[in-house]
């Protein structure tokens, strides 16, 4: 009796630690097949999203809810020098679950994106070309896009992409241009005082006030030869001119269409950098009294062309002076009236012509000769005026030319804006 007594006790002991047992090992089993949903803590931030107190799920779909807010509103941006190229939402990859699962609680966590490689590199090649791109760490570049998705813009939304360049990218000769001087000994001396200065990413620079800083050793003739080759130079770049002046009449020692007049007065000659990174100005004397002017930066995957159009000349009349004075003489040379529209070409770095912008439409008033003959004193003539053989509504046409110059130049930089008028004038030119 007793012994039956202790064999069933032993049996109900042993069927309750076998119960109970495998009631444990399933539990745990399910845990680790459907683990329970996690509160996160207090203060504990995915991205820029608060998701303490909340379970999973519901950081979950906090979360989703703001990704796609900011898809529908935001884009990553990459800039260079004076580009920029969207990257779209629609390229990124949020990576939700093991974001959520990574988190530590009451601190913040990275809201995890992902983007491909061959999608960054794409986008860079299309804006400056591979000569560019090779140069950079396009690693780090895709890191720094994939943390700011991940802020969900909290953060900016552009890059630079230059902030991300190899060291073994160096700057080259961007354009070179040339032009006679007449004073070889001020260009000689402007050199050596004045050969090198920078013009900072997205600042402006004036040849008068910046460069020569009150120099004053230097005649205006000079000065405006100086500034000329400058602004030559910077045609054949995407420099903005902000301010240049020219002369009434057509001035000695500078090219038709590159003038660049300057005075220690009021006169500058004014240019804005758009690119991100600076530009170098050089200048140098390639000989006696031919004056060079370099600029120097990095390759955006684009070449700028000079071109002039539309030149013209306009004669000037004869005037004859009669005197019975010959010991003041009054006679002076004519000079002919001149005109000329110069354009920048924007080719692509595929070498496609992509736009291009009137960039000034110079025109110089000619100057009349004067002949002086002599006579007797009461023999003197009237004033005889000489027409040239020219057609004078054409002329009147073209001093309505040099009146309404500014306005014309205006009214086709808006057209230039027009991306109808663009695109119909660039099809036409290629």
């Amino acid at each position: 009796m007793k012994k039956g007594y202790v064999r069933t006790l032993i049996l109900l002991i042993s069927s309750t630690l076998f119960i109970t047992c495998f009631s444990q090992a399933a539990v745990f089993a399910y845990e680790k097949v459907f683990p329970p949903s996690r509160i996160f803590a207090n203060g504990t931030v995915i991205g820029p999203i608060n998701v303490g107190n909340l379970s999973e799920d519901e950081a979950a779909s906090k979360l989703s809810e703001a990704i796609e807010i900011w898809q529908n509103k935001q884009e990553i941006t990459v800039s260079f020098s004076d580009q920029e190229r969207a990257i779209p939402a629609i390229d990124m990859t949020f990576l939700l679950q093991e974001s959520i699962r990574s988190a530590e609680d009451g601190v913040t966590n990275p809201l995890y994106a992902n983007i491909s490689k061959e999608t960054v590199r794409s986008v860079l090649i299309e804006m400056t070309g591979g000569e560019f791109v090779s140069n950079l760490d396009i690693t780090k570049l895709k890191s720094e896009i994939e943390r700011k998705v991940g802020l969900l813009g909290k953060d900016g939304k552009e890059i630079v992409a230059i902030e991300f360049l190899r060291d073994n990218l160096e700057t080259k000769v961007l354009s070179r241009a040339e032009m006679n001087i007449t004073d070889a000994e001020d260009a000689a001396s402007f050199v050596k005082q004045h050969a090198t200065f920078t013009i900072p990413a997205f600042q402006t620079v004036a040849f008068m006030k910046d460069v020569m800083a009150n120099d004053h050793a230097f005649s205006e003739a000079f000065l405006t030869e100086a500034a000329s080759t400058f602004y030559k130079a910077s045609l054949a770049t995407n420099l903005q001119i902000i301010e240049r002046h020219r002369s009434v009449e057509f001035p000695s020692g500078v090219e038709a269409g590159y003038e660049a007049k300057v005075n220690q007065n009021d006169l500058d000659f004014i240019v804005n950098n758009p690119n991100d990174t600076e530009l170098t100005v050089t200048f140098k004397l390639k000989q006696q009294g031919v004056l060079v002017a370099e600029i120097s930066g990095y390759p955006n995957g684009k070449k700028y062309i000079v071109r002039q159009e539309n030149p013209k000349t306009y004669p000037f009349k004869t005037i004859v002076r009669y005197t019975s004075d010959p010991s003041k003489p009054t006679a002076s040379p004519g000079k002919q009236g001149y005109s000329v529209s110069v354009y920048r070409d924007i080719y692509d770095s595929s070498g496609e012509i992509s736009d291009y912008k009137l960039m000034a439409k110079d025109f110089y008033l000619p100057v009349n000769e004067v002949v002086v003959k002599e006579t007797k004193e009461e023999e003197v003539p009237e004033e005889v005026t000489e027409e040239p053989a020219v057609d004078n509504e054409e002329q009147a046409k073209d001093t309505d030319e040099e009146t309404n110059q500014d306005e014309e130049v205006k009214k086709s930089e808006e057209k230039e804006e027009s991306p109808e008028g663009t695109e119909k004038e660039i099809d036409e030119k290629k």
